[in-house]
């Protein structure tokens, strides 16, 4: 586990004892965030979390295990965030009426 990983578990261990950390991810951790009034979060790095994914796996199984076991995972105020860092949400796949947001990812490469 890298220093910057360690520290930020640390912190959120007393800042958020709750907060939920993916297994074997640590790699994959870049810091940490939060919506008001919810307690702090890690945050991870997408393209970090599929990298690691793909030792044990070849891209294309890594990029479905992503998709379909993390990305859209949600559990609470204690969910970590993923920065993605090429997400778009299409508007036409937003409900504005119910206000609920479907998980989209989209390529934009």
């Amino acid at each position: 586990m890298s220093n910057a990983a360690q520290r930020i578990k640390s912190l959120l261990a007393t800042l958020n004892p709750d907060a939920v950390f993916f297994d074997d991810l640590d790699s994959a951790i870049v810091g940490l965030g939060s919506q008001h009034p919810n307690p702090p979060v890690v945050v991870y790095s997408e393209s970090k979390i599929i990298k690691e994914l793909e030792k044990d796996m070849d891209p294309e199984e890594a990029e479905e295990w992503y998709a379909h076991n993390i990305m859209c995972l949600g559990i609470g105020d204690n969910t970590p965030i993923i920065m993605a860092e090429e997400w778009a949400v299409l508007e036409s796949e937003i409900s504005l009426d119910r206000k609920d947001w479907t998980c989209i990812q989209v390529n934009l490469n």
